[in-house]
C-alpha cells in the first residue's frame, strides 16, 4: 500500500478528518506520515503541523517528529525566509499550551513555528510560552521575533534573547549569525543596541574557546564571523593567524589582510611574507595595497617577481609600487631583461601591457609567445595582435 503513495495523495489523507466507517482511518494517517517522514519539506508543514494538536497521541507525536526534522535541517539563510512559508499555518491560540505535552526537543519547534504566525496574538502567546523552554533550539525563533513589527512582541523577544546569552547557546548564536547580522538592515526600528549586546557577549573572554572551535566550521561565512569576533585577540594568539593564513577560502585570507594592522611588527612581517605567496590574485593585490611601504622596504625581490605575475591585477599593483619606489626605473627594459634571462608568460604580458614593442623585436617576441603559451594558468595562451598600429599581447582562452 505504501508504495502507491505520492505527496498529493498523502496530503489529501492528512487534511481529511478521521472517519469511523470510511477512509481515512487513524492508521491511514499514521501510515501516510511515516511515508512522508524522510521526504518532508517546509511546504509539507501545511498538512502536517495541524495534526500536532490532535488528542490521539501517536498521530500527534509522529507529526511533531516530522516538524522537528524539517526545522532542524534548515540552514542559515533559510531562516530568513521561513516566515513567508509558515505564517498561514492553522494554529489555535487557545491550544498552544497543549504543545508543552510533547518532549521539550519537539515542543520548542512546535511553539517556534507558532511564533511565525501572521496573527500577532498567536505570535505573542507562543513567544511567552517559548521563553520558558530551555535549549539552544529557541535561538533562531527568538532572533526572528526581535525584528517583529509589533512593539510588545519585539520587546518580549529582546528580553528572551538576553536570557539566551549563555555559554550553552554559543554554537546556536554562531550558526544563526545571519539573523543577528540582518538586524542592521531593519529600517522600521533601530536594533543596533541589541545587536551590539549579542556581539559583545560573543567577544567575552569566557567564551573565546567556543568561538575558536568554530574557526574550522565548514561554512565560510561562519568562519568569517568567528574571525571577526576574535580580531582583537590575534596579536596575542598566533593560532588564529595561522589558521586564517591556511584557510581554504580566499575570503578568510582577505580578512587576515585587513587585520594585519592589529599585529606587532614581527608578526606583521611574517604574515605579509606568507600572503604575498598566496595562490589567490585578490589576496596578493590586497596585501600590496594595504601595506605598500613595508612590502617595498622588506620584500623588494618579491615585488619584482609579482611584477611579472601571470595574473593581471597583482602584476599591475606590483609594477605601480616598484615604479613609485624606483625599484624599476625603466619598465620596458625590466621586462625585456626578464624575458631574455628569466622568461615567463607574465613578463611577456607585462611588456605587452605597457605597449613597448619595437618592430625589430617582433619576431623574437612572437617566438617567446609560442614558447610560453602553455605557461599561463587555466589553459590560456598569449597572442600578439596589432591594433591601431600598436603591437599588444592578448590572453586567449
Amino acid at each position: 500500500m505504501l508504495e502507491l503513495y505520492d505527496k498529493y495523495s498523502v496530503h489529501q489523507i492528512l487534511v481529511k478528518p478521521i472517519r469511523l466507517f470510511a477512509s481515512p482511518k487513524l492508521k491511514d494517517k499514521i501510515d501516510a506520515l511515516h511515508w512522508l517522514r524522510d521526504k518532508a519539506e517546509i511546504s509539507d508543514l501545511e498538512y502536517v503541523y495541524p495534526l500536532v494538536f490532535e488528542k490521539k497521541t501517536q498521530l500527534g507525536l509522529v507529526a511533531a517528529e516530522i516538524v522537528h526534522d524539517v526545522m532542524t535541517n534548515l540552514t542559515g539563510k533559510q531562516w530568513g525566509s521561513i516566515y513567508d512559508k509558515t505564517k498561514y499555518l492553522r494554529i489555535d491560540k487557545e491550544n498552544l499550551t497543549f504543545l508543552l505535552k510533547y518532549p521539550e526537543n519537539l515542543s520548542v519547534h512546535l511553539l517556534g513555528i507558532a511564533t511565525l504566525n501572521y496573527n500577532g496574538y498567536v505570535r505573542e502567546k507562543a513567544l511567552r510560552i517559548l521563553s520558558g523552554v530551555s535549549g539552544s533550539d529557541v535561538v533562531p525563533y527568538v532572533l526572528l521575533r526581535v525584528y517583529d513589527w509589533v512593539e510588545p512582541i519585539r520587546m518580549i523577544a529582546c528580553h528572551v534573547l538576553r536570557e539566551t546569552l549563555t555559554a550553552s547557546n554559543i554554537d546556536a548564536l554562531i550558526t544563526n549569525f545571519y539573523l543577528i547580522d540582518k538586524m542592521k538592515n531593519i529600517l522600521r526600528v533601530d536594533l543596533k543596541i541589541i545587536q551590539a549586546e549579542v556581539i559583545s557577549f560573543l567577544k567575552d573572554e569566557s567564551v573565546t574557546g567556543r568561538i575558536k572551535a568554530n574557526l574550522r566550521h565548514p561554512n565560510v561565512k561562519t568562519r568569517l564571523l568567528c574571525y571577526s569576533i576574535l580580531a582583537d585577540r590575534i596579536s596575542n594568539d598566533k593560532d588564529i593567524v595561522e589558521l586564517a593564513a591556511r584557510d581554504k577560502s580566499f575570503e578568510v585570507r582577505l580578512w587576515l589582510v585587513g587585520a594585519i594592522s592589529k599585529l606587532e611588527a614581527k608578526q606583521k612581517h611574517e604574515v605579509i611574507r606568507v600572503l604575498l605567496h598566496d595562490k589567490s590574485a585578490r589576496v596578493k593585490v590586497a596585501v600590496l595595497r594595504s601595506a605598500p611601504e613595508m612590502v617595498c622596504n622588506e620584500f623588494k625581490e618579491y615585488i619584482l617577481e609579482l611584477a611579472r605575475d601571470e595574473h593581471t591585477s597583482p602584476r599591475e599593483a606590483a609594477r605601480y609600487i616598484a615604479k613609485s619606489s624606483l625599484l624599476i626605473e625603466d619598465a620596458p627594459d625590466f621586462y625585456r631583461d626578464r624575458i631574455r634571462t628569466r622568461p615567463s608568460g607574465g613578463a611577456i604580458l607585462g611588456l605587452g601591457e605597457i605597449q613597448a614593442w619595437p618592430t625589430n623585436d617582433e619576431g623574437f617576441y612572437r617566438g617567446q609567445c609560442r614558447f610560453h603559451k602553455q605557461e599561463c594558468s587555466g589553459g590560456t595562451f598569449i597572442k600578439l595582435k596589432v591594433r591601431n598600429g600598436k603591437r599588444i599581447f592578448q590572453v586567449m582562452t
